[in-house]
């Protein structure tokens, strides 16, 4: 997580490319993330360093007596 007074410097570009260098060097060929579907911020900048969407999981809160 970035503060929002960061945003727009680089700093979660940077912070991403450490951690993939990192993964890389364990010898893991994928990053796999979680990201909330309101969080289209989020969304955007994944999609910006090439991050895809691969799948979707929903739900439904189903009230008592129903």
């Amino acid at each position: 997580m970035v503060r929002r007074a960061y945003w727009g410097h680089g700093v979660g570009r940077r912070l991403m490319h450490h951690a993939e260098g990192w993964v890389r060097e364990q010898g893991v060929a994928e990053v796999l993330l979680n990201v909330w579907e309101f969080n289209r911020r989020a969304i955007e900048f994944y999609e910006g360093l090439g991050y895809e969407t691969v799948s979707r999981r929903m739900r439904r809160a189903l009230d008592d007596g129903e």
